[in-house]
Formats: C-alpha cells, structure tokens, sequence
C-alpha cells in the first residue's frame, strides 16, 4: 500500500476515534481484479469501481471525484479507455437522477479522473448494494499480451466524496490487478507436466 493510502485510513481512524457515531460515515473504494484470457486478436474488458458501505450509515452521498492512475499502462500496449457508467453488477450510485452521469475530466491512457454529482441541493443517497457503482474503465489488451506488472491504484489526493448528511470517509480497497485466466486445455497440460516431472523423480530414486 503506498503511503498516501496508508494515510488515508489513519485519517479514517482517527475520524472514527474521535468524531460522534453520527458525523461519519466511512465507505471503502473498490476497484475489481482483471481476469482475461489471453487471445490472438485485440480484446476490450470492463472493470467496475465501486464504493463499499463499511459502517451501514446513510452516506446521503451528493458528489465524488475519483482519481486512478494505471501503473505499467502504455499508449500503444495495455491502455485505459474513456469510462462509462459500471455494469449490473455494480448499480450506478446517482441512477434514476438525470444530469448525474459521472463526468471524465481528461483521462489518459494511464490515468483516470471522473466526478459526478446529484443536480439539485439538499440531495443525497445512500450507498448500498443496490446503488454503489461509480464508474466502469473499459482497459484496451493488445493481441497475444501477457502481463508483468500492471495494477490500478487510486490516487487519495485527488479522491473525495461529499454528502448532505455525516462527514464521508473514504479510504482505498486493495488494488486493481491484471491477470491472465488459463484457458482449461493449457491448465491441464499444466497439470499432465507436473505429474511427468514427479514421475521422474520417483524413478531417479
């Protein structure tokens, strides 16, 4: 965890520690792992990113700004598309209010930033399984690509959440992470070279 999200649920603590039952309210900020299956051709996959509700308080959410920067992203290789609303998995937070789609405020192939934010005063809603999706980052995979290091961190400095209620905490979820999905045929020669390889040792002795 880097330093700035490791201040960032210091800052959550302390918030918890001190401040009434009342005037907090703490979410975590979700970001799912990529799993894709390596193919000959170009591919696009979504991943959501998504507020977890950590204490059940009534957020009364009204606005959020979300910063995330993709690390081991490239402008010709691995790269981030413009994001779009998340998927069934994850309800968008502000569904239902028009004029609230998250709004991109100029993401890159390595970067992105999104805010939205309800259109009146004295609105606000409460995350939940039912309303807690953010925003889905639709990631470009170049044909025959296999990762190394590439990961989807937020960014704390920039990442904020506002309400008409308590006090929003917001503190970072684990990291997005790239990873291949071994298609069935390639697991179970996988599995017929490892039991070939103890065969071996076996008989060696």
């Amino acid at each position: 965890m880097r330093f700035s999200a490791c201040f960032a649920v210091i800052v959550a603590v302390a918030c918890i520690l001190l401040a009434p039952a009342s005037a907090w309210a703490v979410i975590r900020i979700d970001i799912e792992r990529l799993d894709f299956v390596p193919s000959t051709v170009d591919q696009t996959v979504f991943v959501d990113v998504f507020a977890t509700d950590l204490d059940g308080s009534n957020e009364e959410l009204a606005a959020f700004t979300v910063g995330i920067d993709g690390i081991g992203f490239t402008p010709n290789g691995l790269r981030l598309l413009p994001p779009v609303l998340p998927s069934a998995a994850h309800p968008y937070v502000f569904q239902g209010f028009p004029g609230s789609a998250p709004e991109d405020f100029g993401s890159t192939y390595n970067r992105i930033q999104m805010g939205a934010a309800l259109p009146g005063p004295d609105m606000g809603v409460d995350v939940n399984a039912l309303r807690n999706g953010l925003f889905s980052i639709p990631i470009h995979i170049p044909a025959n690509f296999l990762p190394t290091f590439h990961t989807l961190t937020l960014d704390m400095r920039v990442t904020d959440f506002a309400g008409t209620g308590p006090t929003i905490v917001a503190v970072p979820g684990q990291p997005g992470v790239v990873l291949p999905v071994i298609p069935e045929p390639a697991a179970a020669g996988l599995v017929c070279a490892a039991a070939a390889m103890l065969l071996r040792r076996r008989v060696r002795r």
